[in-house]
């Protein structure tokens, strides 16, 4: 989790273990934290349509390290579905 403000991050990160995860905690930490944006891989469709209509910006579908998205997000340029690998990353037999 970050907080920024003109495009620039305010502070440091900061990464949230929750004991018990769950879909329902988590929307609610989202809330109570007053977080404006969200990135994910995946996220079923009744919490994505309850973010929504709390007025989060949600990115669904991301596949990409959490800096590079981030970097795009505060960019203006992070789409749905987005597909960000580095070429360091992939790893192919042929």
């Amino acid at each position: 989790m970050a907080r920024f403000e003109a495009g620039k991050v305010i502070g440091d990160p900061k990464t949230i273990i929750m004991e018990k995860p769950s879909d329902e905690e988590l929307c609610h930490m989202i809330i109570e934290e007053h977080i404006t944006d969200v990135i994910c891989g995946g996220i079923e469709e009744i919490h994505y349509n309850f973010l929504v209509w709390k007025k989060v910006a949600v990115k669904d579908g991301v596949i990409a390290g959490w800096e590079q998205a981030f970097q795009l997000l505060l960019e203006g340029k992070l789409k749905q579905g987005d597909i960000l690998v580095d070429d360091n990353d992939m790893h192919m037999n042929l």
